[in-house]
């Protein structure tokens, strides 16, 4: 399925003009990719979502993403409205029903779709497998249906689907779900692991895995709302580990009387 193409750092630069005028929107979006120096470039456009083969996302900005501050008041007082911009219609219906063709043609191997993730996670970086109980030389093909990575795997099937099928109400229904799970991250063995370069590589390898598993389906428009969603994620990911830090070095004061959090430091 996965096809060696991949893109330049600097996409703008390689796209015609009259398409930096129409699409200007759509580049926005698409910037934060970029691509390994040391392969060669098969394709510079993403008119062809099907060509996609490696993402690599670029520094997550938070510029509109909740603090640990802002999330505590949030998620546990639910007293301040978000201004995460949520996903526009046509992004969440993408996303549902793209998200539904990726399991269904993943399910006809006998595989799950976070199997297909946590493949190319190891690709990227076979360190990371001794996070999940594995050792650099094991293949992720050969190890039984029990084995704890498998489990993680599952599990993380189980949060992309959560997400994908509440992708209209990430917010609400999803955003705490995920601030949780990367709280949750702090007191295990990745927590070492938790850094930004590693959720963006994680969060790229979801979008690379859609792609794989919808084939010629994977448009455009598909991909970009994808990217979206994943970077959202990444971020509140990011923020849960954030805080259960900050927690558990007692830089953290809750007034619970008025719901206000301060940052001692």
């Amino acid at each position: 399925m996965q096809k060696s193409v991949h893109f330049l750092n600097t996409i703008e630069e390689e796209l015609p003009s009259t398409t930096k005028n129409n699409h200007s929107a759509s580049l926005r979006r698409m910037q934060f990719l970029s691509s390994s120096t040391t392969t060669v470039i098969a394709a510079r456009s993403f008119d062809d979502a099907r060509s996609i083969a490696d993402l690599q996302l670029k520094p997550l900005s938070r510029a509109k993403s909740h603090s640990p501050l802002k999330q505590m008041r949030t998620y546990s007082y639910r007293s301040l409205s978000s201004e995460e911009n949520a996903l526009d219609k046509t992004a969440c219906e993408l996303i549902k029903n793209s998200w539904h063709e990726a399991t269904k043609n993943a399910s006809t191997t006998g595989r799950h779709f976070g199997y297909f993730v946590f493949q190319r996670i190891f690709q990227k970086d076979p360190t990371l497998k001794v996070t999940f109980g594995l050792k650099i030389d094991d293949d992720i093909a050969e190890i039984p249906d029990d084995h704890e990575c498998i489990r993680h795997s599952k599990i993380f099937t189980n949060i992309i689907h959560l997400a994908a099928k509440n992708v209209d109400e990430l917010e609400p229904q999803v955003a705490p779900a995920i601030f949780k799970y990367g709280e949750r991250h702090y007191n295990t063995k990745a927590s070492d692991r938790m850094t930004e370069e590693n959720v963006r590589m994680v969060c790229a390898q979801v979008v690379c895995t859609v792609c794989d598993l919808l084939g010629d389906d994977a448009h455009p428009k598909i991909v970009e709302a994808w990217i979206e969603m994943m970077r959202y994620l990444g971020r509140k990911l990011l923020d849960g580990h954030e805080y259960a830090k900050l927690t558990a070095k007692h830089r953290i004061s809750i007034n619970r009387n008025d719901h206000h959090l301060f940052l001692m430091l």
